[in-house]
């Protein structure tokens, strides 16, 4: 008898907001505020209390915050694409040697689509059912960083260009915002060494996510995931000819009025560039 295949999970609206509740309740205000306070150090690099410009502390943020957060979760699916189910027994044999960081990235060439799609599912989805285990760990299985990924766009490729929200309960990549002017594109890769590459993975960190089981330490176990994630992407991604190569200096408060995210919630920490290796 043939195994059928796990079906992807599925939220419900009533479980996403549940899940809301159930550690918003547990997130210390002293805790959060200070770890703003020193996010936002490692962003400007200056010795000076947070800026009003970076974090708005005004009510109607706040408000605007609650109301992303629960379009991040699932069950939304609209402007949705669907992601494979990878076979690891087999991908495995492919990633046994990790390739360097790209030097450069090739200007002509580009990841296919049906390639990028499954280098996403097997870095960041769940690798079966049952177990709800990720190709990365992750303290307490809080999962506190979420993966945006940026599509440049390619008329080579049918997949369209934008930015995504990537489910990976549900395998999806979830269209959250257009395609930026080419001047404001290059804040999504480092323009000024490199061409561009097929995509940029953005990782970002929910505090709240992050904090309300660990307080302190959540952060640091936040920062941990992220390097976890980086090296599950390139090893996934090097078994399908592609290379990657990792950059911080992202504009976070421009990433996060882009997606209309709160940065009294959402902190982004990195930016990680995917594509083919200039010959």
């Amino acid at each position: 008898m043939a195994k059928q295949k796990a079906s992807p999970i599925v939220w419900t609206s009533k479980e996403s907001k549940a899940y809301l509740r159930n550690y918003r309740n547990y997130v210390s205000s002293e805790v959060h505020n200070t770890i703003l306070d020193f996010h936002a150090h490692t962003v400007l690099a200056l010795p000076a209390r947070i800026p009003t410009y970076f974090v708005d502390p005004r009510l109607e943020n706040v408000i605007r915050e609650t109301v992303s957060e629960e379009e991040l979760l699932e069950p939304h699916f609209k402007q949705c694409v669907n992601l494979p189910l990878i076979d690891f027994k087999k991908l495995e044999r492919l990633c046994k040697l990790r390739i360097s960081s790209a030097a450069n990235f090739s200007s002509k060439r580009k990841i296919s689509d049906n390639h990028l799609l499954k280098i996403l599912a097997g870095s960041f989805c769940e690798l079966d059912r049952d177990r709800l285990h990720r190709p990365y760990p992750s303290a307490g299985g809080l999962f506190p960083v979420s993966v945006f990924v940026y599509k440049f766009p390619n008329r080579y490729n049918s997949l369209e260009a934008g930015c995504y929200y990537l489910l990976p309960k549900s395998r999806k990549l979830q269209k959250r915002a257009l395609v930026v002017e080419p001047q404001m594109e290059r804040r999504f890769y480092d323009s000024h060494h490199m061409n561009q590459p097929t995509a940029s993975i953005i990782y970002v960190l929910n505090i709240e996510r992050a904090i309300f089981k660990y307080s302190f330490r959540g952060y640091r176990h936040g920062l941990i995931e992220v390097g976890s994630m980086v090296q599950a992407l390139h090893t996934i991604g090097s078994a399908f000819g592609a290379t990657t190569r990792c950059y911080s200096g992202q504009f976070d408060h421009w990433f996060n009025k882009y997606l209309d995210l709160s940065s009294q919630t959402f902190l982004p920490l990195l930016i990680q560039q995917i594509g083919v290796q200039s010959e």
